[in-house]
């Protein structure tokens, strides 16, 4: 019996989150997101020709429930090293996508399509 409820009171607590998780979403809410992120190359054909680069990204996303589409807008900068006579590289990012919480409203699945624009 002892276990029973045990296990009764842990699957109240369980549906009660669940439901405030669920009730928390379900007005239309809206995300903005911003970063700052550091790279450095990977192998040594790009690292011959540029060095770390620093960047950027913001972007926004509408839902209504689990579900919000989201769209970014990024610009990464790589300093170019003695050897590359082109100069900096730049790239800006478009990127849109579907963004569907799962698991209690606390873990979510993205999914993006995009493009980036590459210039010296």
């Amino acid at each position: 019996m002892h276990k029973l409820l045990k296990y009764a009171i842990l699957s109240f607590f369980i549906l009660v989150v669940n439901f405030n998780a669920s009730a928390q979403l379900k007005l239309p809410h809206l995300h903005l997101i911003a970063n700052a992120n550091y790279a450095t190359p990977s192998n040594d054909a790009f690292s011959n020709i540029n060095k770390a680069g620093i960047g950027v990204e913001a972007g926004a996303g509408l839902g209504y429930g689990s579900t919000m589409f989201m769209a970014t807008l990024g610009y990464q900068r790589f300093g170019a090293s003695v050897s590359n006579l082109d100069g900096d590289l730049n790239i800006t990012s478009v990127k849109a996508g579907i963004r569907q919480y799962v698991l209690l409203g606390r873990l979510f699945l993205l999914g993006n399509i995009g493009t980036a624009i590459q210039s010296y």
